[in-house]
């Protein structure tokens, strides 16, 4: 399996609640859509301890995103390769994170959710929006999203 595959279909944080399945994706908490994101604040690795799913590529650094909007960028190792990684939420509360493997292309981030969201679409907006970047603009957009484990 390539890299693209394997980042299709999902990874897994680690993590488990005591019956030994995934922690509750701390997305199913934040269903209030009323207010309009306009901050994105900081997390730690192991805020996610849930399954994630590749939502889109979009047209950014991390770095440029980095510095635009304070947050610092981590750099990790996983089974397939190194990469560079920012856990991030709404002010809301919605988690996110965007990560730029080295072997994905230059001036893009892959941005991640928690996998199987219902409103994912609408979140989608939401983050993109916040990250001044509009729906046309997407590199990429997983259609397959909700069949993602």
């Amino acid at each position: 399996m390539t890299f693209d595959q394997f980042i299709d279909t999902g990874i897994s944080f680690a993590g488990s609640d005591s019956s030994g399945g995934l922690g509750m994706c701390a997305c199913d908490h934040y269903k209030d859509y009323s207010m309009t994101p306009s901050s994105i604040s900081q997390l730690d690795a192991e805020s996610f301890n849930f399954n994630v799913a590749h939502v889109a590529t979009i047209p950014s650094s991390l770095s440029t995103l980095a510095k635009r909007f304070n947050f610092n960028i981590a750099h990790e190792v996983d089974d397939l390769q190194e990469y560079d990684v920012a856990y991030l939420k709404l002010e809301d509360g919605f988690f996110f994170y965007l990560c730029k493997h080295k072997s994905r292309p230059e001036n893009t981030a892959d941005l991640f959710f928690c996998s199987q969201l219902d409103d994912w679409e609408h979140r989608l907006e939401q983050v993109s929006a916040v990250l001044g970047i509009t729906s046309s603009e997407l590199l990429w957009k997983n259609a397959e999203y909700m069949k993602t484990p």
